[in-house]
């Protein structure tokens, strides 16, 4: 009976004891005291409480690989995709350069077969109707009487003579056609490929600068979050090798 009254009291006397703190108080209490300076100098330095929302330098190191690889994948496919222009429109130029050539070997060769086939037409022959074993004979016309004009039939040989020469008359101007033609579509695709290397050096230049803008981002968020990462310059080349590095990857 004594230890079962004992026990009774001392229930008692705990119920009617107050309650003691719990133990988030207890962990601020603790918090607190580590973060009190002990120093008189330091007591002089406001303490800036750390929020929810500050990342660590894990956590924004992570995020700025996520962003810098997304703007490097566009970036090389847009790259890619010029440097693919420019290299289709080499290969056109350089088709066009060939075409032309022939253009110009043939449009000789045919220069040279006219000049040749004309030496051999001479005036007689023409006057002569293509026979010039015949003599030319001119009417006195004033002392015979007026006799009726007849149609003198053309040699075969005169009129195939002069078709020839019509023929190759048109294919000159074909050719000649052609040349400028050809002319054009190189001045043409040498225009296209000139925007093409712009657009690429444009490219280069802007993400170059992209680089270097995500960079002084990065120093200025070091910076606010006073994380030591030595020179900015440092960190700045660190992530351009890095940079490199992953396009090479990609």
């Amino acid at each position: 009976m004594a230890l079962v009254k004992a026990a009774h009291s001392g229930a008692d006397a705990a119920s009617s004891a107050p309650p003691v703190a719990t133990s988030t108080e207890v962990m601020a209490s603790t918090k607190d005291q580590e973060a009190a300076p002990c120093s008189p100098i330091a007591r002089l330095v406001p303490v800036r409480p750390l929020s929810a929302d500050t990342l660590t330098w894990g956590q924004l190191q992570a995020k700025m690989e996520c962003i810098l690889q997304a703007g490097a994948r566009g970036v090389g496919r847009e790259i890619e995709e010029a440097s693919a222009a420019a290299s289709s429109a080499n290969h056109c130029a350089d088709q066009l350069a060939c075409d032309l050539a022939e253009s110009r070997e043939d449009l000789q060769k045919m220069k040279e077969l006219v000049a040749g086939n004309e030496t051999y037409v001479e005036v007689e022959d023409v006057q002569q109707c293509g026979q010039p074993d015949t003599s030319v004979v001119i009417p006195a016309l004033t002392l015979e009487p007026h006799v009726p004009e007849v149609e003198i039939d053309q040699s075969p040989s005169v009129e195939t003579n002069m078709n020839v020469l019509a023929d190759r008359d048109r294919r000159i101007q074909y050719w000649k056609t052609k040349l400028e033609v050809a002319e054009l579509e190189r001045t043409i695709v040498e225009a296209k490929k000139d925007q093409a290397m712009e657009t690429l050096r444009g490219r280069e230049v802007w993400f170059n600068s992209y680089l270097k803008g995500c960079c002084t981002a990065m120093a200025e968020v070091c910076r606010e979050l006073r994380v030591p990462r030595g020179d900015p310059m440092e960190s700045a080349a660190g992530y351009i090798s890095w940079m490199k590095g992953a396009y090479a990857q990609l």
